[in-house]
């Protein structure tokens, strides 16, 4: 129970109370494992260790006797620090040129220059006919560049749907999770009124009257049995009921103002779907690590104090070498009355800095053929660095070989180095491919899909797409919403070893024309046939032999003079 000299403090600075009660619940936490502590040792004196008691989870070896294993639930490991992880992980995207490459990498290859939809309706449950599904996946695919290949379907009027996704899953990576707001807002001349508006993760917290009392990002209880944390309202059930989002981002001068001020943070309460036509009216971006988890987490979260410390590593040593490579004259005089430096003309001399700038007669700096007097009693002893260290480089290595597999790229590809053989090389890229593509996956299916879905349901309310029982036959809706979402494809380091395999497959009916078409290059082989016919009659009309590909194939005889 409060005191009341703990009710006066919290009047007078709710900061002091609050790191007052942290403290009070801190030692009495203490209190209670030291009593625990004792009972188990106890234990552990009468009984022998067996099983996991004898490797990683006994206390009485001495390299385990101080291993602070102790944690805590998802909010407590996660949730409280969702803030403090987010803001470091863009400070270093911003400031590191590892994490910068290493999230710009994931990006490129999963998402590229957009995911592009492929309308793939379950033709056999509608009873359609093959001429009449290409048909209508045509038109949907020419609808949906409609919409999404124009600034119109961002609520600023600003970016394409290519862009959104990009920002989309770059946020998600750097923040821990992103969110999209989908409103309906008409405009003159633009068919369709829906509109995609990204917000990010620091907008979406708890509605606190006193925010530095607490954690933004705390469990806060409700009188009907439900609860919001990070955020996010959930029912007595557990499911989402709400998303509190805040007017403007919590980091603004704005912000901070009014905490000042002690006034309340101004959120707006936003439903998961409409109660009245039940569309989604915002999607959450995020994957989990822990059962009930509730906000996501950086990518870059497990290696902020590696990637810290590499480039505090990396700055001093570049620092280093450039005063090495510096070369500074020092004249001692032993008639300081005589002005040094009157020779060198004002237009090429340095402007002050430090504490040059400030007028301190002491102030000294190294330069490029600098020329610097010393007073007659002063003399200069200069250090030998030995930059650059020999060191660096496998040490730079070493860390990044930790720090690679943690962000789900090999040592080569986050560095974008190759230096070893083929195969090591094919290796590498095949292990980011099968994490890139988990995440496209995931990226489809958390926000691709669900504004595919949104679209297509304005598409039909308004007659431009024919789909009976859309609205009113669950089982059909999912059927006609069916879409694959196709991205860049990996590349090849041999052409011709890639197309064989591929051809292969097709022929083993192991995979299908449109799968390795996908895989290769990122077309379609409906395209693809279409065009190369075309370009066989233009080929026809003008007399020109097209070249079989056997032709183009090296023979045996061929393969064996090679070798040889």
């Amino acid at each position: 129970m409060p005191t009341a000299l703990d009710n006066f403090i919290a009047a007078v600075s709710p900061a002091w109370a609050s790191r007052r009660e942290e403290a009070r619940a801190a030692t009495l936490e203490a209190q209670v494992r030291n009593q625990v502590d004792g009972l188990r040792l106890q234990t552990v004196k009468r009984i022998s260790n067996t099983g996991y008691g004898n490797s990683g989870a006994n206390s009485m070896k001495q390299s385990m006797a101080r291993y602070n294993y102790r944690g805590g639930s998802t909010e407590d490991d996660i949730g409280v620090y969702s803030s403090i992880l987010a803001q470091r992980s863009r400070d270093q995207y911003m400031g590191n040129p590892i994490a910068r490459g290493a999230l710009n990498t994931h990006v490129t290859h999963v998402v590229g220059g957009g995911l592009q939809l492929k309308s793939k309706p379950d033709a056999k449950y509608l009873g359609w006919t093959e001429e009449y599904t290409q048909l209508w996946t045509a038109q949907v695919e020419r609808e949906w560049q409609l919409w999404s290949e124009t600034v119109e379907c961002s609520l600023e009027r600003q970016f394409f749907f290519d862009e959104l996704q990009q920002t989309a899953f770059l946020s998600a990576l750097m923040s821990g999770d992103c969110f999209a707001l989908l409103p309906i807002v008409p405009r003159t001349n633009v068919e369709y009124d829906l509109r995609v508006h990204l917000i990010e993760a620091d907008r979406v917290l708890n509605p606190y009257v006193f925010p530095l009392t607490g954690y933004l990002m705390q469990v806060r209880l409700l009188d009907d049995g439900g609860w919001i944390s990070g955020g996010i309202e959930f029912g007595p059930d557990g499911g989402v009921r709400a998303y509190h989002v805040a007017k403007w981002h919590p980091l603004t001068r704005q912000f901070v103002r009014d905490i000042a001020q002690w006034q309340k943070i101004e959120t707006e309460k936003i439903a998961p779907r409409g109660q009245r036509t039940g569309r989604r009216n915002i999607l959450h971006l995020l994957s989990v690590e822990r059962p009930e988890q509730r906000r996501g987490v950086p990518l870059l979260a497990p290696v902020i104090e590696d990637l810290l410390q590499m480039r505090r590593y990396t700055e001093a040593e570049l620092m280093a070498a450039v005063v090495t490579a510096m070369f500074t004259v020092f004249i001692k005089s032993d008639t300081p009355q005589s002005p040094l430096g009157e020779g060198i003309p004002e237009a090429i001399a340095a402007p002050p800095t430090g504490l040059e700038a400030l007028g301190a007669d002491n102030a000294y700096r190294l330069g490029n053929g600098t020329i610097l007097g010393l007073a007659p009693d002063e003399d200069i002893v200069m250090a030998d660095p030995k930059r650059p260290s020999s060191g660096f480089q496998p040490f730079i290595q070493a860390i990044c070989e930790q720090i690679g597999p943690a962000l789900g790229l090999p040592y080569e590809v986050l560095l974008q180095h190759f230096s070893s053989s083929y195969s090591a090389s094919r290796a590498a890229l095949l292990i980011a491919w099968k994490s890139w593509q988990t995440r496209r996956q995931w990226m489809a299916r958390r926000f691709n899909q669900p504004v595919f879905e949104e679209f297509l349901a304005e598409a039909v309310a308004k007659g431009r797409i024919d789909a009976p029982g859309f609205f009113t036959d669950a089982r059909r809706h999912q059927a006609y919403c069916r879409a694959n979402w196709h991205g860049p494809a990996l590349g090849t380091i041999e052409p011709v070893k890639e197309a064989q395999g591929a051809l292969m497959r097709i022929n083993g009916g192991l995979s299908d024309e449109e799968r390795e078409a996908a895989e290769i290059n990122g077309s379609d082989p409906r395209e693809n046939l279409t065009i190369h016919g075309q370009m066989l009659d233009l080929r026809a009309k003008l007399g020109i032999t097209a070249v079989l590909p056997e032709k183009l194939m090296p023979t045996t005889e061929t393969q064996q003079e090679t070798a040889k």
